[in-house]
């Protein structure tokens, strides 16, 4: 049985970045104009981060296990669907907070949030109750550090700062330097230099520093 979590990256990044926009969308005032437009940047990086994360799941983790596990997927595949759909009215609403800007539009955007963020802490969990564990019993860890890195391979560097920037702060300083002294070793300095100051933005100083201090 394989002992890499293949889950645990990513929805440790979307609780992440669930928690930043809920956050943001409670505390935002239609009086700000700067405030409004951040939270419209964070909600659609989040929202871009979270198709992203539901098109890798389909791609590495939904067909190979209906390849090994006929039928393991079907739940996920439906509950894909329906949270795509919560996803577009998201965007919707971020469009109509710039077109017709007031705090009854910011407040239900909040109320949205709120209830998706809901539904998909809870259909995180059932993934890692069922799914991931499918997953480490029927792939070797060899298998599943392929599939990662043909992740890496089909991601743009964009989305690659984003990535980092939404999970590394919620993963532990073993996991980040494990992460960080592999992409030092295969990444263009520029690269690697580009994804430590995107850290030091999103990381707590004494986070940040304590990666910085073990990276040597």
């Amino acid at each position: 049985m394989a002992t890499l979590r293949p889950l645990d990256p990513p929805h440790k990044g979307i609780r992440n970045a669930l928690s930043q926009l809920c956050l943001a969308a409670g505390s935002t005032s239609a009086g700000d104009p700067n405030g409004v437009n951040s939270l419209v940047m964070l909600g659609v990086d989040v929202l871009d981060f979270l198709d992203e994360h539901a098109d890798f799941e389909e791609k590495y983790i939904l067909e190979p296990l209906e390849e090994r596990v006929p039928g393991a997927g079907a739940d996920d595949h439906a509950a894909h669907q329906e949270l795509e759909t919560k996803v577009q009215g998201l965007r919707d609403l971020l469009t109509s907070l710039t077109s017709t800007l007031s705090q009854d539009t910011i407040d239900a955007f909040y109320t949205e949030v709120v209830l998706f963020q809901a539904a998909y802490l809870v259909h995180m969990a059932q993934e890692e109750a069922t799914t991931e564990r499918l997953m480490m019993k029927h792939f070797s860890d060899e298998e599943l550090i392929g599939h990662q890195i043909a992740i890496m391979g089909e991601t743009s560097f964009e989305s690659l700062l984003r990535m980092f920037r939404f999970i590394a702060p919620a993963r532990r300083l073993d996991e980040n330097l494990q992460v960080m002294q592999a992409f030092r070793a295969n990444a263009p300095e520029p690269a690697f230099t580009a994804v430590l100051t995107t850290l030091r933005s999103a990381m707590p100083a004494a986070q940040y520093n304590a990666l910085i201090d073990a990276l040597g």
